[in-house]
């Protein structure tokens, strides 16, 4: 092993975040950049010498915690400082969480950021973010926040008052939920001591997803034992039903061949694709490849749908469309389009939310149409699209 050192001189305390892609060729990292910014970092060329670039997300303005939490018996407990506690990006999405103070009182901050394309093009930019704020003299800190395949983010943190030694609390918001909102937090567990005077705290919460449902969420933080020592504690909960993925049954072309494998090849991502090849198309604007991947949803009537494809070209140039069928008007709604990376795959999220059951028929029946079309002249022909997975997540 090589060990690298990358270093940003003005940048302090970056948490690292957890990225929920096999096939993502970078990592994210975060910090507060000041009162009213976030600093975003991406390493890249993770195998080689590896680049790491910055920028800035201005986000609304919040301070550092400037006291440390009351608790019981004129104990307080490490509000640490305003850095970020732990991030984790999936889907194009970060998302961050640390404490801040307004006023006389301690909140949690959370952040959902889009990185875009970023840092091959654009800029990243703010997609929501929101505090969660308990009542007067109540006093919410130390949070861990995560986000799940259906878009549901999840926060847990300590809630403590000079009556409250130190509460575990939850709380989460859906995808579709008011942007910057969460629902009313829940406490998991009180603390049986009431008499803490250790001071440090938590160090730290954290929050994850089940690998099996990928929608539970599980989380581990601190409160106070019988004995006014450390108790560490693990829950989990659910924000909304966990997915069935839905692997395809069939494969139909409308245009192109099959040149290797077939529809078992979709189900995981393990390197077995199916590859096809293009067929003759009379305009330069037609998707010489055009395949229709089918199979049946558990659900007649899902509150949503996850389309999830990853493929890569034989070559640059290539450009993928992913398209839905909607069984009452029989037409295709366009749902992605991009183009795709060469000889290393991508994965594409598409999370549909309003009205998903759209696309789904009477008896469950569920269809996606992939095409693929050059846009650049290619230096070998016949050029190959290869996908190693195209599946459903599909939530009741």
């Amino acid at each position: 092993v090589t060990a690298q050192y990358l270093r940003d001189e003005d940048g302090g305390s970056v948490q690292m975040s957890e990225v929920i892609d096999p096939s993502l060729d970078r990592v994210y990292g975060v910090s507060r950049g000041g009162s009213s910014s976030l600093d975003l970092y991406a390493i890249t060329n993770l195998t080689g010498t590896p680049l790491m670039q910055l920028a800035t997300v201005a986000v609304p303005f919040n301070s550092r915690p400037q006291f440390d939490a009351p608790s019981t018996n004129g104990n307080t407990l490490d509000s640490i400082d305003g850095r970020i506690f732990n991030a984790t990006w999936r889907g194009g999405k970060l998302v961050a969480s640390h404490t801040i103070q307004a006023s006389s009182q301690l909140r949690v901050r959370w952040y959902e950021v889009n990185t875009n394309n970023w840092p091959v093009a654009g800029s990243p930019s703010l997609a929501m973010s929101g505090d969660v704020t308990g009542a007067s003299g109540v006093h919410h800190h130390m949070p861990a926040v995560s986000i799940n395949s259906a878009g549901d983010v999840s926060t847990m943190f300590t809630r403590s008052s000079t009556s409250i030694t130190a509460d575990i609390m939850v709380a989460g918001r859906r995808a579709g939920d008011p942007a910057g909102t969460m629902g009313m937090p829940i406490n998991l567990e009180s603390s049986s001591g009431n008499n803490y005077g250790s001071g440090r705290w938590g160090d730290y919460f954290g929050v994850d997803v089940d690998p099996v449902d990928d929608a539970t969420f599980w989380g581990i933080g601190m409160s106070v034992a019988g004995s006014n020592g450390w108790r560490t504690s693990i829950f989990s909960w659910a924000i909304s039903a966990p997915a069935t993925t839905v692997a395809p049954t069939s494969i139909t072309l409308d245009r192109g061949s099959i040149f290797a494998g077939g529809v078992g090849d979709l189900e995981i991502s393990d390197d077995n694709r199916l590859q096809l090849r293009p067929g003759v198309v009379l305009s330069t604007s037609d998707h010489p490849i055009r395949a229709r991947i089918s199979a049946v949803s558990p659900h007649l009537t899902p509150s949503t749908i996850k389309v999830i494809v990853e493929s890569h070209g034989s070559s640059a140039g290539i450009s993928q469309v992913v398209e839905m069928f909607i069984p009452n008007s029989g037409t295709w709604e366009q749902v992605n389009v991009g183009n795709m990376t060469a000889n290393i795959d991508g994965t594409i999220e598409v999370n549909i939310t309003a009205n998903a059951g759209r696309f789904v028929d009477g008896s469950g029946n569920v269809s996606m149409r992939l095409g693929y079309r050059a846009t650049q002249p290619l230096l070998s022909f016949p050029w190959t699209a290869r996908i190693d997975r195209a599946v459903w997540m599909i939530t009741p």
